[in-house]
């Protein structure tokens, strides 16, 4: 599983080599009979690919394949095939060459342009569709990764699996006592009771600290939320040991013991559900809020040169909406074309995303039957 950052589109988007080449297709995450349907589906795409470099960029066959050689190389690399999401996202030019294996549910497309196609990468920066959930019990405390779809398991050495790990702390290192209910005194039990029995929070808390210093550590370069599942009692404990900068406030509650990942992921859709989905559904509200009026506009000939001053604080793009053609700056002006086979066209849909999200602004793709009643292919709010 790979993950597509802000920081990543931004360098796409910043990348001055050509053409640049930009695949989608649809992945299964199951083996055996499935890694050759996939080969079958790229195998074409790479043939729809070299199509468009001979057409309309006048490569000859040697340099096609030179150019292609890191997807030929994908080809056949059956270990790749056999660790997949939902969709697969490559980027190529001349001079780099990067995909990403994301839980988003792509349609093929291949794209040979001035500038990579991102349209159908935007949910992946700009809707919480990924998250890590960290389940939190006496004796089974796991990292898992989620989405809307599946749940994976995150085996990291440095996670105390158990409250028992953990030793009698003394002067000369850091650990903790175990106390159990055997020993005498009170118990640092949590369970379906949700209760922590005696006052042994303060060890609790140290316990959660050293697996917060194991999965902030696996975290810190990942921009994901973090989801507790726990009973309702430990919930703030954690809180106070966290230090990732993105634990949600919503959490599972209940205790997961040692629950199948299966029983977990169908107690967290509750959860993420209505996360999933919010950012995209609240930028769709505020459009028909202000529909009409002059914070919006949805004729893409006016949004492209707003777009690229900056004006645009959200777009809202069908899916699958395609117009080729060019934009030339000093004259504020847009002139459409029918033929994509062209070298200086575009596709200005994508373009306008571009100009938008390197402005600052939000872009989501939106599905025909999401997009406001009365409005076009592309939509913009206005930030002035």
């Amino acid at each position: 599983m790979d993950q597509l950052s802000k920081d990543d589109v931004m360098d796409l988007i910043s990348s001055e080599a050509h053409p640049r080449i930009s695949l989608y297709m649809p992945t299964e995450k199951s083996a055996g009979n499935a890694v050759n349907k996939m080969k079958i589906r790229f195998k074409n795409l790479l043939s729809a690919t070299k199509t468009k470099l001979k057409n309309n960029w006048d490569y000859k066959d040697a340099d096609i394949e030179e150019l292609l050689s890191p997807l030929t190389g994908l080809m056949n690399d059956r270990d790749f095939w056999l660790n997949q999401s939902d969709g697969l996202a490559i980027y190529l030019t001349p001079e780099s060459f990067q995909y990403f294996r994301l839980p988003l549910d792509f349609y093929e497309q291949v794209s040979v342009c001035r500038y990579f196609d991102l349209k159908q990468a935007v949910p992946e920066i700009y809707e919480n569709r990924e998250f890590y959930l960290l389940t939190l019990s006496r004796n089974n405390t796991r990292l898992f990764y989620l989405t809307e779809n599946d749940i994976t398991e995150i085996e990291l050495a440095k996670l105390p699996g158990s409250f028992a790990e953990i030793l009698e702390q003394d002067d000369s290192g850091r650990t903790l006592q175990h106390h159990s209910s055997s020993r005498g005194g009170g118990s640092a039990v949590f369970h379906g009771h949700e209760t922590v029995e005696g006052d042994k929070k303060e060890d609790i808390l140290q316990y959660f600290r050293l697996v917060d210093e194991a999965v902030s550590d696996y975290l810190k370069n990942k921009d994901v939320p973090l989801l507790l599942m726990c009973v309702e009692e430990i919930y703030p404990i954690y809180v106070r040991a966290n230090t990732h900068n993105n634990l949600l406030e919503e959490f599972v509650k209940g205790s997961p013991g040692k629950l199948e990942p299966s029983h977990i992921f169908k107690a967290s859709r509750e959860v993420i559900e209505p996360l999933t989905k919010s950012d995209r559904q609240e930028a769709v509200e505020r459009f028909k809020e202000l529909q009409g009026s002059e914070k919006t506009k949805s004729d893409l000939k006016k949004i492209l040169p707003d777009a690229s001053y900056g004006k645009i604080q959200t777009l809202l793009i069908e899916e699958g909406a395609e117009q080729f053609g060019i934009f030339i700056p000093e004259d504020e002006k847009v002139e459409f074309s029918n033929d994509e086979n062209l070298e200086d066209n575009y596709e200005l849909y994508n373009y306008t995303l571009i100009q938008t999200i390197s402005q600052g602004g939000k872009a989501f793709l939106i599905p025909e039957e999401e997009m406001p009643a009365e409005a076009g292919k592309i939509n913009a709010i206005y930030r002035y």
